[in-house]
C-alpha cells in the first residue's frame, strides 16, 4: 500500500524551514486508467503536472519543471544512450506544452539519480528527503526497490535480502540499470549479483557527475541559474564518452 506520509513531511519542512508556500492539490488522477481496464497509475510521464497545467494562468506560470534525470532522458529505460534532444519524446512533448503556452522545463535532464542524491546530501532538508512510498509516519520501509537504490546509497539502513529487492536484482534486464549498478557497487553488494560481474570492471563514480550537453535543453531564463547551481553542487563529467558508451543488456529487447 502506497503512503504519502514521507512526502508530506518534506512539504511541512519546506514551509517551516524555508518559509515557502507549498500548494497541495488533492487528486485521484491516477485512477483514470482504471476506467479503461488498466492498472492504477499515471497515463504519461507528465500526468502528475495536470494540476499545474490547469492552474497555469491563475499562477501566471511560464513553464513547468519535471525532475526527470539522465536515467530517463539521455538513457533509454536507464540502459542505453541516446541523443535525447533528437528523440520523438522530447520534440513531441515540448511542442504539446508550447501549444498550452508553457515551456516544458527539464532542470535535471543532465543529472543522474546518483547526482541528485549527492545534491540532496548537501541540503538542510536531507533528514526529511525520502523517496520511499511505503513508509509510515517518519519511517521508511527499507525493503522496497526505491529504498535500495535511493536510501541505501545515502547510508541509510536497508534490507537487501527483502523479497522485492531480491526479485529486482535477479530479474533481467536489471531495472533502472545504470543507476542500480552504481548503487550496487557503491554499497559493495556485488556478491548479490554474480550474474552481473562483468558490469563492475571499472569504477562507476562518473555516474555522479553532470552531463554538460543537457544544459542546452534548458530554456532561458532558467538555464543560467541551473548551470550555476549544477557547477556549485556537482563535478562535470570529464569523460562524457562513458555515458555515450552505455549499452546494457543489448541482447534483451526493450
Amino acid at each position: 500500500m502506497l503512503s504519502h506520509d514521507l512526502p508530506k513531511q518534506l512539504f511541512e519542512a519546506i514551509k517551516e524551514r524555508w518559509g515557502r508556500d507549498v500548494l497541495e492539490i488533492q487528486s485521484n488522477h491516477e485512477k483514470i486508467r482504471t476506467y479503461h481496464g488498466k492498472q492504477t497509475g499515471f497515463s504519461t510521464d507528465y500526468a502528475a503536472g495536470v494540476h499545474l497545467i490547469l492552474l497555469a494562468d491563475y499562477l501566471d506560470l511560464n513553464g513547468i519543471s519535471f525532475g526527470t534525470p539522465i536515467d530517463n532522458t539521455w538513457l533509454k529505460k536507464g540502459r542505453k544512450f541516446r541523443d535525447f534532444s533528437e528523440t520523438w519524446h522530447w520534440k513531441y512533448w515540448k511542442d504539446q506544452f508550447a501549444r498550452a503556452g508553457l515551456h516544458l522545463v527539464m532542470p535535471i535532464n543532465h543529472i543522474s539519480e546518483a547526482g541528485a542524491l549527492r545534491i540532496c546530501e548537501q541540503s538542510d532538508l536531507i533528514d526529511v528527503i525520502n523517496s520511499c512510498l511505503r513508509g509510515k509516519g517518519t519511517e521508511y520501509c527499507g525493503k522496497c526497490w526505491k529504498c535500495f537504490h535511493k536510501n541505501g546509497p545515502l547510508g541509510r539502513d536497508i534490507n537487501p535480502q527483502s523479497n522485492e529487492i531480491q526479485n529486482f536484482l535477479t530479474k533481467m534486464p536489471l531495472r533502472t540499470a545504470q543507476h542500480a549498478l552504481w548503487a550496487i557497487q557503491l554499497m559493495q553488494l556485488e556478491h548479490l549479483v554474480p550474474h552481473l560481474s562483468d558490469e563492475f570492471n571499472q569504477s562507476l563514480h562518473w555516474w555522479e557527475h553532470a552531463y554538460l550537453p543537457g544544459l542546452e535543453l534548458i530554456q532561458d531564463p532558467w538555464k543560467t541559474v541551473v548551470e550555476e547551481r549544477t557547477r556549485k553542487f556537482l563535478p562535470i563529467m570529464e569523460r562524457p564518452q562513458l555515458l555515450h558508451q552505455v549499452d546494457l543488456f543489448p541482447d534483451i529487447p526493450f
